[in-house]
């Protein structure tokens, strides 16, 4: 889980954003590394899946709007792990950042989020889907 620490912040949303460049995929809370299920010591879902969407809303420039799922996985006494599931999103590339933390892109790498070199970034800005013309006001083609 992110800590309060703008740094504890970044390591999750770079690794949202990265997801969002990419193909989708899952984000584990509670899992380690080596697949161990340790629970979030103390953790309502509920309020961490709001801590979470309130942070993408913050940290995510392109609003990730409806890409994100939560899924319970285990709930122990006095803990919690679940799944936050993406698909692939639409209107690539996205990016990190707050007023007090540069914006930058990401993408996946194997196991980890990396900086968008530009090359990256081109190739995620060409492969979003043309935009839709705008509907003609009186309904006329």
């Amino acid at each position: 889980m992110p800590g309060e620490t703008d740094d504890q912040k970044k390591t999750v949303m770079k690794t949202v954003a990265a997801f969002a460049n990419g193909e989708g995929g899952s984000l584990l809370f509670g899992i380690t590394k080596e697949y161990e299920v340790i629970g979030v010591p103390g953790a309502n879902i509920a309020n961490e899946e709001d801590r979470i969407s309130d942070l993408i809303d913050d940290w995510c420039h392109r609003v990730l709007l409806g890409d994100w799922r939560s899924t319970p996985l285990l709930t122990r006494q006095a803990s919690s792990s679940w799944r936050c599931t993406s698909r692939k999103a639409r209107n690539r590339p996205y990016a990190t950042g707050t007023k007090n933390v540069p914006i930058q892109y990401y993408v996946r790498h194997a196991s980890r989020s990396v900086p968008a070199r530009r090359t990256s970034f081109v190739a995620l800005a060409r492969s979003r889907p043309p935009e839709s013309p705008p509907a003609h006001p009186f309904g006329l083609a």
